[in-house]
């Protein structure tokens, strides 16, 4: 599948994953939490970010939120949550592996659900570290 038939599918079901409960709740946005402890004032950016469901977990403790997606209407559906909850979020129109930010620009970029969908993993990693400034 192509990149851009990959944001056509996902921008057809992008509804349902605003609302999805396995997308809303799961074991690894609990672990995440439990992982990064008390830490307030996080720039956080969800790579492939869907409805925004891992990055709108962190609203109480984020400075910052980005989601990126390359489907336009995956990040409508991360806006509108996010309006919903009150929080201000940023996005990005994008490929993981091509993000349009300086390095160092985030403390924590994750990915959750998305990774085996990704054209090139390896470059998606590599700019993953680069955004994170690891």
């Amino acid at each position: 599948m192509s990149q851009g038939s990959a944001a056509e599918r996902f921008d057809r079901i992008a509804a349902n994953y605003a609302t999805s409960e396995v997308h809303r709740n799961s074991p690894p946005i609990a672990l995440l939490h439990q992982l990064l402890g008390e830490t307030t004032g996080l720039a956080f950016c969800d790579i492939a970010c869907g409805a925004g469901h891992l990055a709108l977990s962190f609203a109480e403790r984020a400075g910052r939120i980005f989601g990126v997606d390359a489907a336009p209407d995956m990040l409508a559906a991360f806006s509108r949550l996010a309006a919903e909850r009150g929080v201000d979020v940023e996005t990005a129109e994008t490929r993981p592996g091509d993000v349009p930010l300086p390095g160092s620009s985030f403390d924590v970029v994750a990915s959750r659900l998305a990774p085996h969908h990704f054209w090139d993993v390896a470059a998606a990693l590599r700019e993953m570290t680069r955004l994170g400034g690891a």
